[in-house]
């Protein structure tokens, strides 16, 4: 990672580093936050929301279709996104956050799951 940020490569992760099932933001990883420490890099936070499929607001049981979490396999997860003919998706900026002035690990992690999880739309269960 800091290779390509050396690069001066845009890089985008998802700080929970696993997958989930909609419902919440999941905890986030420390050590997703440490090339932008190591390297002084503002971090570009955003949210991802998925608001529809085939035309048809997101809910409980069609959120299988999009999330792969729990003893789901990937392939039959894959081939099961394949079955649809659209996906609506949000996508939010938030604010920027200075490495500089936030150069903690804890506090950079801590501010970023925050800002995320107040832009985040659970899928309501």
């Amino acid at each position: 990672i800091e290779s390509s940020l050396s690069k001066g490569v845009s890089v985008v992760l998802y700080a929970e580093a696993t997958t989930g099932d909609g419902t919440e933001v999941l905890p986030f990883k420390k050590p997703m936050f440490q090339p932008a420490l190591n390297m002084n890099i503002p971090v570009l936070l955003h949210v991802v929301n998925y608001t529809k499929i085939n035309g048809v607001a997101l809910d409980d049981v069609s959120k299988d279709y999009l999330f792969w979490y729990g003893e789901m396999t990937i392939v039959d997860h894959f081939l099961k996104v394949l079955t649809l003919r659209r996906i609506d998706v949000e996508v939010k900026f938030l604010e920027i956050l200075s490495t500089q002035e936030h150069s903690e690990i804890e506090e950079i992690t801590n501010m970023s799951h925050k800002s995320v999880s107040s832009g985040f739309r659970p899928i309501l269960r």
